[in-house]
């Protein structure tokens, strides 16, 4: 057998298990937590941007915020050190679907990745989530030296200072 083959082989079933493992009851398995964390380790960048981009697309349950909120740190890790730029990228993506406390942190974080996309995503993300306080960490990214940076941090800020002019809509 090809050896570089051999780690995505033996990735499959990590990969099969993971995305048929049903999440029960309000505590996870920590099997499950480990499983994704291996996942997360595997050489093969194709089967990690998989597992990364399951991660951000679970539905927002109780146990699936206790998953996310486990594997944070390990998708952290990911965007710091990860040797390619798409899994670095789509890990911030993954970060920014969590509902989870540390996720604003990570994404402030990411504003400072060497990595262009990295920022670039963060930054994105921020917008998403709309935070008031996010403000102050997005205005280090108008001096961003990519300018697709400092324009969508500028887009970014008006849409969260208009969101927060608006009047909240009684529930």
């Amino acid at each position: 057998m090809n050896s570089a083959l051999r780690p995505s082989l033996l990735a499959l079933p990590i990969l099969a298990a993971l995305l048929a493992s049903p999440v029960r009851g309000q505590s996870v398995d920590p099997l499950l937590v480990e499983s994704y964390r291996d996942a997360l380790r595997v050489p093969d960048t194709a089967l990690k941007i998989d597992v990364i981009r399951n991660l951000g697309s679970l539905p927002i349950t109780p146990e699936n915020e206790i998953l996310t909120e486990a594997l944070l740190p390990d998708l952290v890790e990911v965007f710091r050190n990860d040797r390619h730029p798409i899994t670095r990228r789509e890990a911030v993506l993954a970060i920014s679907s969590f509902h989870v406390p540390g996720v604003l942190p990570a994404l402030y974080e990411a504003l400072a990745s060497p990595d262009a996309n990295v920022r670039y995503e963060a930054v994105k993300s921020l917008a998403l989530i709309g935070d008031d306080s996010s403000l102050d960490p997005l205005r280090t990214a108008f001096t961003d030296s990519f300018p697709h940076v400092r324009r969508e941090a500028a887009r970014t800020l008006q849409a969260i200072q208009k969101r927060s002019t608006r009047p909240k809509a009684s529930r």
